[in-house]
């Protein structure tokens, strides 16, 4: 493989910015998913222009960052990297406690402006996190992972975002839609 990490030509931004525009007019799109491999597509404008599209219309944004582009998804619906990344965003180092996760999930929260931070916990689970939920015992949920045998972890992230989408556009509150994804997850 030989990658060219360069960042996308604005006509190529002003093409898929006018065609997610078309397809919020005729209704096509009812959730979008940034997942971000930190290989020149996304840029601060490109992103937050997608995101304040989507706000705009009440469309919901689930976004995979990396750590050095975080700053791009501001106001996404939902912020979900997963626990290594999540490190190197908050510069909080997991010690296996859920309060640990509990600061983690609430930094990644407030840096991004999201109501909603999950983080991929590997073999430990997923914990999802709501900022907007007023009481203390119900603001977050650690879920066991869900995997039977892991072999090959290729895919799982993705699933979990495009199953979390699911969810949430069918109006599953943040925690079902969450426990659905992370079967979906542990099923790749």
């Amino acid at each position: 493989d030989r990658e060219a990490k360069k960042e996308m030509p604005r006509s190529l931004k002003e093409i898929m910015l006018s065609t997610i525009k078309a397809k919020l007019e005729e209704n096509a799109i009812r959730s979008i998913l940034l997942i971000d491999y930190a290989k020149g597509f996304f840029s601060y404008e490109l992103a937050q222009e997608i995101i304040n599209i989507a706000r705009k219309q009440n469309i919901t944004t689930i976004v995979d960052p990396k750590p050095q582009n975080i700053s791009y998804f501001k106001h996404c619906s939902v912020i979900r990297p997963n626990r290594k990344e999540t490190e190197d965003i908050t510069r909080i180092n997991y010690d296996g406690m859920a309060s640990t996760l509990e600061k983690m999930a609430k930094k990644l929260a407030n840096t991004t402006g999201s109501p909603y931070a999950i983080i991929s916990c590997g073999e430990d689970g997923l914990f999802v996190y709501d900022r907007n939920n007023k009481d203390k015992k119900g603001k977050t949920k650690m879920m066991p992972t869900r995997a039977r045998e892991i072999s090959d972890i290729v895919g799982a992230g993705d699933t979990l975002v495009a199953v979390l989408s699911l969810g949430l556009i069918n109006g599953l509150n943040i925690y079902d839609a969450a426990e659905l994804a992370n079967y979906a997850s542990g099923i790749v």
